[in-house]
C-alpha cells in the first residue's frame, strides 16, 4: 500500500515515512513474524527489510537486503535467506491472523470500511520471476 500525491514530492515522501511508521507499529503490535531463539537479528531489523521491500523500488527481498546494507554499512541488517529461514518456520495461519488484525486497523484509519477495494497478499510456494505483463500479475 502505498499513498499517491500529486503535490509535490516532499508530500509524497511524508505519506511513504507516516506509512512506514504505522506499519512498523502494526507489524510489532500483532507479532507478524515469530523469530527463533537462536535468531542473530532482532525483529525489528528484519521488518525494516521486509518493509524497505514492499516501498521501495527494489523488486526483490535479496535487493531490498542489499540497498539497505550499502546505505547503512554500520547497522545490523539481515540476509534476504536469513529473513527466508525465519519466514519458513512461522506458522501461515498466525501470519493471516495477524494480516486480518492489521488491515481491520488500517481501514479504520484510512476510513476505507464499506468500501470497495483491491488488496492482495503474495503467499505461495513456488516463485514466480515472469513476465509482470502476464494476465493476473500486478508487479
Amino acid at each position: 500500500m502505498e499513498f499517491v500525491c500529486d503535490a509535490n514530492q516532499k508530500r509524497l515522501h511524508s505519506h511513504r515515512y507516516s506509512q512506514l511508521a504505522v506499519s512498523s507499529e502494526l507489524f510489532r503490535k500483532y507479532d507478524i513474524i515469530t523469530l527463533p531463539e537462536s535468531a542473530n537479528y532482532e525483529c525489528q531489523d528484519t521488518l525494516n527489510v521486509l518493509l524497505h521491500a514492499s516501498t521501495s523500488s527494489t523488486n526483490s527481498l535479496e535487493s531490498a537486503s542489499n540497498d539497505l546494507k550499502s546505505k547503512n554499512p554500520n547497522s545490523r541488517i539481515p540476509s534476504a535467506d536469513t529473513i527466508f529461514n525465519y519466514i519458513k518456520d512461522n506458522n501461515i495461519e498466525d501470519a493471516l491472523s495477524a494480516f486480518r488484525k492489521m488491515n481491520f486497523e488500517i481501514f479504520k484509519m484510512m476510513k476505507l470500511e464499506n468500501t470497495v477495494h483491491d488488496i492482495a497478499i503474495d503467499f505461495h510456494d513456488i516463485p514466480f520471476y515472469g513476465d509482470k505483463n502476464t494476465p493476473g500479475i500486478r508487479e
